[in-house]
């Protein structure tokens, strides 16, 4: 049985879009043959979070205290007890380094790291829109390319959420385009089988006084530009 291990900053329920797409992501993956583990931060709330909800056959150990250099052994001990057969890391700039890009690069050389001490599995990063800003400091887009090298060097796969941010990193570094894949963005698809969902159209356009044949787009996450969101 194939292991896969997701390595993310943050889980449910912390206020993070990326932590909701993972819970998403390995939610919709859980009833396909597959040992599924989640590595997070160990958040109180997301502590909470996993004594209250049941995932079927997800796994989340919220283990991180910090995510440097001082708890890449900790990381690297997990990985190695659950031998994954893929490490799928959940990457965004700020969220792993709270905007300050040398603290981030522990999950940034964490490829290269695991190589070295020949650690198997398939590396898989999908890299999250806001590449491009914002910035208190616009010259630090130099220290943010550099620290993305190792990241995507040692990845075995680069998984990008739209076409821009895909360009962008491969006018940075024309060796990563046989890597990447496209995955568009649309985490709130689940919303589809929801049986809240129809109720909640009809109501949101009653509000709004909407006919009834009018339709209502949604959008899972922050609208920034260069996102995709007119796909």
């Amino acid at each position: 049985m194939l292991k896969v291990c997701l390595i993310s900053p943050s889980f449910p329920n912390m206020h993070c879009g990326i932590g909701d797409y993972t819970a998403q992501l390995v939610n919709s993956l859980g009833g396909h043959d597959l040992i599924i583990a989640v590595i997070t931060s160990s958040h109180e709330k997301v502590k909470q979070f996993v004594k209250s909800q049941s995932m079927d056959g997800v796994l989340v150990l919220p283990i991180i205290k910090r995510w440097n250099f001082f708890n890449i052994i900790t990381l690297y001990r997990k990985i190695k007890d659950l031998r994954p057969d893929i490490i799928h890391i959940q990457y965004h700039w700020r969220t792993f380094n709270d905007g300050f890009i040398l603290k981030g690069m522990m999950i940034t050389l964490l490829p290269l790291f695991l190589k070295a001490l020949k650690v198997n599995g398939n590396i898989i990063t999908t890299i999250h829109s806001g590449l491009n800003g914002p910035y208190l400091f616009p010259k630090a887009i130099i220290f943010r390319q550099l620290a993305l090298i190792p990241l995507l060097l040692f990845s075995h796969r680069i998984i990008f959420t739209n076409e821009f941010d895909g360009k962008v990193i491969s006018n940075w570094f024309p060796f990563i385009k046989r890597k990447i894949v496209y995955i568009k963005g649309g985490a709130g698809l689940y919303l589809i089988n929801s049986p809240f969902i129809h109720e909640d159209a009809l109501r949101i356009k009653s509000q709004l006084k909407n006919s009834l044949d009018e339709i209502i787009l949604s959008n899972f996450g922050f609208m920034i530009p260069y996102k995709g969101l007119e796909e």
